[in-house]
């Protein structure tokens, strides 16, 4: 029987992350290759995933409603202060926007932004 050449690779994650992870994985030299491509395509994948963000410089409404709406999700699912102060900001980006451009529409997302105040007000009320 003989015995085919490992190699070792060595994952060093971000620097800065919360957490230090140094990861060593032994293998088949003839299977590196289809390690490396596949953590590169889950790398990619998750990139696309998370292709909304929110900047400053944002000023397409529409983009900042997609942002808003995953964020929603994800404060249903876990109160997080930030998360919650993210949306509010982006609220107020969208009516500073709407004002700007002499748009009436702002009226609508006032009235969001005040319904989610209330909602995450009575998270507050139950946590007491």
């Amino acid at each position: 029987m003989k015995l085919e050449e490992k190699l070792c690779i060595k994952f060093i994650w971000e620097p800065g992350a919360p957490n230090i992870y140094l990861n060593k994985i032994s293998l088949p030299k003839s299977e590196i290759n289809s390690i490396i491509d596949l953590i590169m395509n889950k790398k990619k994948s998750l990139k696309n995933r998370f292709s909304y963000f929110s900047n400053n410089t944002l000023n397409d409404i529409q983009e900042i409603e997609k942002i808003i709406s995953i964020k929603e999700k994800i404060l249903k699912k876990e109160e997080d202060e930030f998360i919650f102060r993210g949306i509010i900001e982006l609220y107020q980006k969208i009516i500073e926007i709407c004002t700007v451009q002499n748009d009436d529409g702002f009226q609508k997302y006032i009235d969001k932004l005040h319904k989610i105040i209330e909602k995450y007000d009575g998270f507050k009320k139950i946590e007491k």
